[in-house]
């Protein structure tokens, strides 16, 4: 007791000490921050020397444009890599090339790395917060294009480098024009694309609506996936033999495209990489071309095609919807395919891989060779077609490939695989399944077993105003009823277990009613769960304005919202799991606000919700997958609460 009273009075106790040292290092850390932080005197005069500089470029700039008396002015820099000193410009009297520093006097070599003038516009090119805040005080831009390490990342929507005739040519210093770069600009009607560009990313074109040419120099190596998709005003394209990819989609609705080249070094020609555009005329430079897949060529509008002599392999759909197609030549080296009575088909006449719809433009029938053993082109445009005949050795029928003007199927007797029943095509095999009804009759009362009913198998069925399912289908698949005529009611049996939640696409005035006994699923207010409820499948009506979900749906499944057009918001509640293209289409949707209970969000949740503006999140410790989002057009903020 008298030691403490002792140091009491004679010096500091510990505590004491503790907070005198804790008030130092607050006032040494204020210091700091007054002299070298964001805001302080050192990053103040470091901002205000830099403002004076270049409030002093921009003045010279405009005294050596007015003295030169340069009229429609078109700056530009071969590269837009930092530290470029060469400045051309043009007059109307004469061409001159002058350096920056020829225009402006005392510039420091500091400055030079940070600055370029484009367009008669003195830009800063730097990353540094300092610079660029320093700049726009003074009214000078950061340049527009995002380039790291040769990388063209974006445009930011702001083409300086367009003349007045809309055209761009890309500096030398890119190398790669990264996924989205150019995606939904305007203003771009011609792109020059240099040969130190080896790759063109998915997306990086695509939307562009007002391009109109693309010329791509030798060097160009790769057009990734869907990077000139939607340019529905691109009408020429010249692609130089160093292409080795043209990925898939890569010009998918380019609708005014109708001629192009193909590259010597092109071995595949990936799925819908032409798809839906204008093609009347191809021409095929080499001799590599091996593959065509699924829908590469889909509905482009050339009346003949040349089939090479490498072609090894073309899927059943390469040539889907393309209606004025009637002659295939097959080169006469080309031992894999052939062409006879309309139809293109593997040598071996086991695959139907083309029906010309010109050359059954008058017939009635339709009569699979026998020998095909599978057809899946869809001949579903050919609605002079009222029969079909199916031979002994078919064993699959594609789905949603057949008119709807069918009236009248044969089967072969010694068929082991097709059957018909009740006017519908069932298959024999497990599982089995209900392929195609083309009954006309007003009610359809299904007796035949059958596990599954597959995709859009009641478009033929174009009278039904009611359909009962037998109790032993377990799986109702996609769009089942789509355009199926004046259907009104539809009744499910008691063991449905697997209802996709588009089996009844935008039949919003479809009476569908659940058996009683049924253990799986149970509809409520039109809207159909799983029986806890736990489980939203889909919405059976047209949604008009705020959706609100009941407290039991802890999960949404896919596809559910899908093109509920007109429903204007949701509120998701107790929600814990989004899936695939739970909103996708959902084109008056602005805002989405994400509750504190979600786990999960998957792939392409908003995809195409071109008006969805905001996604506000209430919790970071999500697993979101990286295409959650599905290029929401609008798409500006996704804030976490």
């Amino acid at each position: 007791m008298k030691l403490n009273r002792q140091t009491k009075e004679n010096g500091i106790t510990l505590v004491a000490l503790v907070v005198t040292i804790v008030v130092l290092i607050i006032l040494a850390g204020v210091s700091i921050n007054l002299v070298i932080g964001s805001n302080g005197i050192m990053s103040k005069a470091k901002q205000s020397k830099i403002r004076t500089s270049l409030a002093s470029y921009k003045e010279q700039l405009g005294i050596f444009i007015a003295d030169k008396k340069i009229e429609n002015t078109e700056f530009y820099e071969e590269s837009l890599t930092a530290g470029k000193t060469s400045v051309a410009y043009n007059t109307k009297t004469n061409n001159d090339e002058k350096t920056i520093k020829d225009i402006i006097k005392n510039i420091t070599d500091e400055d030079l790395e940070k600055i370029e003038i484009i367009k008669g516009k003195l830009i800063v090119n730097t990353k540094d917060k300092n610079v660029i805040e320093a700049a726009q005080n003074v009214g000078v831009e950061p340049n527009p294009y995002n380039i790291e390490n040769g990388e063209l990342k974006s445009d930011s929507g702001n083409l300086l480098l367009v003349d007045e005739n809309g055209t761009l040519r890309l500096p030398d210093s890119v190398t790669k024009i990264s996924s989205g770069a150019f995606s939904n600009v305007e203003g771009l009607r011609t792109i020059i694309i240099p040969g130190t560009v080896k790759e063109i990313g998915i997306n990086a074109f695509a939307n562009n609506q007002t391009l109109e040419n693309v010329i791509m120099e030798d060097g160009v190596e790769t057009i990734g996936g869907w990077a000139f998709q939607g340019c529905k005003n691109l009408a020429e394209v010249e692609l130089p033999d160093t292409i080795t990819t043209i990925a898939a989609g890569a010009f998918y609705t380019c609708q005014k495209l109708e001629y192009i080249e193909i590259p010597v070094n092109i071995e595949t020609i990936e799925s819908y990489a032409f798809c839906t555009t204008g093609l009347t005329n191809i021409k095929f430079r080499g001799n590599n071309i091996k593959t065509i897949k699924d829908s590469a060529f889909g509905n482009c509008n050339f009346t003949e095609f040349e089939i090479q002599e490498n072609v090894e392999s073309i899927d059943k759909a390469a040539f889907n919807g393309c209606k004025q197609l009637d002659k295939i030549q097959i080169n006469s080296k080309n031992t894999k395919f052939i062409y006879t009575n309309g139809m293109l088909m593997s040598s071996s006449k086991s695959n139907v891989l083309f029906v010309s719809k010109k050359y059954y433009e008058n017939k009635t029938t339709f009569e699979i060779p026998e020998g095909v053993t599978e057809f899946g082109c869809k001949i579903i445009e050919f609605n002079n077609i009222t029969k079909l005949i199916i031979p002994s050795s078919l064993q699959k029928l594609g789905v949603s490939v057949l008119p709807t003007t069918i009236d009248t199927v044969e089967v072969a007797n010694n068929n082991n695989y097709l059957k018909t029943a009740e006017n519908c095509i069932y298959t024999k095999t497990e599982p089995k399944t209900l392929l195609f009804c083309y009954s006309k009759e007003s009610k359809v009362e299904l007796k035949e077993p059958a596990e599954v009913i597959a995709a859009k198998s009641f478009i033929g069925a174009t009278k039904a105003k009611e359909i009962i399912f037998n109790n032993e289908t377990k799986r109702f698949d996609r769009q089942i009823f789509s355009a199926s005529g004046v259907l009104t009611d539809v009744t499910i049996g008691e063991k449905a277990e697997n209802i996709n939640s588009m089996f009844a696409y935008r039949m919003f005035n479809l009476n569908i009613k659940i058996n009683e006994k049924n253990p799986n699923y149970i509809i409520e207010n039109r809207v159909l769960y799983t029986k806890n409820k736990e489980k939203l499948i889909t919405a059976l009506y047209e949604i008009n304005g705020k959706f609100s979900l009941i407290d039991e749906v802890k999960e949404i499944a896919e596809e559910a919202f899908y093109s509920q057009d007109k429903m204007t918001g949701i509120d998701l509640n107790k929600v814990e799991i989004l899936n695939s293209e739970n909103f996708a289409y959902c084109t008056n949707l602005e805002k989405i606000e994400v509750p504190k209970t979600i786990k999960t969000i998957n792939i392409r949740t908003f995809s195409n919700a071109t008006n969805l503006k905001e996604i506000i999140i209430n919790k970071k410790e999500n697993s979101i997958s990286d295409a959650a989002w599905g290029s929401p057009l609008g798409l500006r903020a996704i804030k976490w609460e």
